[in-house]
């Protein structure tokens, strides 16, 4: 137990961190680029975490060192959190926001290896959960901080703040202890792990097609969360509210956490992710009447609901049809759909708001998860095969 309180602990700093500097990008920049340029953001940092994420599960698989590798990867992010507060052109900001997904894109495949490693099938869902329930208080938090932060001081100051969480997780970090932490011979393993992630294993019930709706799903959502903000600000919600209603998201998952890991292990994994892409199809449709306090709230809740339904049958399901030993593979994919999509998402995002407006992208993004769903339907559940 003592592992999961410290993956807990790492967990809520590091996301803490992290939730910050998006919203501290958007506000610095809305009067300054176009809002394609602010979309960019999301791209270019989840095309590091796309190209990235399953190289870090891979290595950390082969060499099992897997505590040095979180440790370097954290103190390296630490460092170029610090530097947004330096290096504030826009362009440094891009190429700060790439090398950031880069070292980042190593959090969530080796801290998931870790905390599910030697876990039967009946427990994955518990303790996938614990980690998303330890991201969701991390992005809680960031919210309220954030939101004092600007009300105090300025923006600035929000990269300070994501420094000093993400570096003091590393004290979580140093007292971990993991199994198969010698010195082994990795070159031959090495040579046979660099080859197509999830190759045997990830058609296994269809679990391709899930990876599918799982990159629509990230495709809509982030896409619509790159200029969110920009949005909220251009319908009248004051900065320092920002960061305090996007927080609902997180409580919701937090409220979320103990009844969704339980039906994934009862019920099983597919009418969770189903009931999650659709109620992602449902909030671009909600976003087009959202003009006050009170509908930006209910979307956010919404938006807890649709993320934590949909992980909590992901996650299980992907350990579920991982061969024993590829568990940091497997779960890369969680990073790899994602950042696909968020690469992705972005750039159409920005492409339709230049060209027509933001209604009809929030049209559009509601189609897109209408497809992942549908998708996801012939998906084969894995609980009980």
């Amino acid at each position: 137990m003592k592992r999961e309180l410290v993956l807990a602990y790492s967990t809520v700093l590091v996301f803490t961190g992290v939730g910050i500097i998006p919203l501290a990008l958007q506000i610095i920049f809305i009067d300054g680029v176009s809002d394609f340029q602010i979309a960019i953001f999301s791209t270019i940092y989840w095309l590091a975490s796309f190209t990235f994420s399953p190289l870090w599960g891979i290595i950390s698989d082969a060499t099992r060192k897997r505590k040095i590798l979180l440790s370097f990867s954290l103190m390296v992010a630490s460092l170029i959190a610090l530097l947004h507060a330096i290096y504030i052109n826009y362009f440094q900001m891009l190429a700060l926001r790439f090398l950031f997904g880069v070292f980042m894109s190593a959090y969530l495949p080796i801290t998931l290896s870790i905390l599910l490693e030697n876990t039967s099938k009946e427990e994955a869902g518990k303790k996938s959960s614990l980690f998303n329930f330890s991201r969701a208080i991390g992005f809680l938090f960031s919210g309220y901080l954030a939101s004092l932060i600007l009300y105090l001081f300025g923006t600035i100051e929000l990269f300070i703040a994501s420094l000093i969480m993400i570096a003091s997780s590393l004290t979580g970090i140093a007292i971990l202890k993991c199994k198969g932490d010698k010195l082994v011979d990795i070159r031959g393993e090495l040579k046979e792990r660099f080859k197509l992630p999830g190759r045997g294993f990830i058609k296994r019930n269809r679990g391709h097609l899930l990876i599918i709706a799982l990159t629509l799903r990230h495709t809509t959502i982030m896409g619509l969360f790159s200029l969110l903000f920009i949005y909220m600000l251009r319908r009248g919600i004051p900065d320092f509210m920002l960061g305090t209603l996007s927080s609902l998201n997180n409580l919701t998952q937090i409220v979320l956490m103990y009844p969704m890991g339980y039906l994934s292990d009862r019920i099983g994994r597919k009418p969770l992710y189903l009931i999650g892409l659709i109620l992602s199809a449902i909030v671009p449709i909600m976003l087009i009447y959202a003009s006050n306090y009170i509908l930006f709230s209910l979307i956010f809740i919404v938006i807890g609901i649709s993320f934590f339904t949909l992980i909590a049958g992901v996650t299980p399901f992907l350990k579920d049809i991982a061969p024993s030993g590829r568990e940091g593979e497997a779960m890369s994919f969680l990073n790899l759909s994602r950042g696909f999509g968020s690469i992705v998402g972005p750039i159409v995002v920005g492409l339709i708001v230049t060209l027509t407006n933001y209604e009809t992208m929030y049209l559009l993004l509601s189609l897109i998860n209408l497809v992942a769903f549908i998708t996801a339907l012939f998906t084969e559940e894995t609980l009980r095969n």
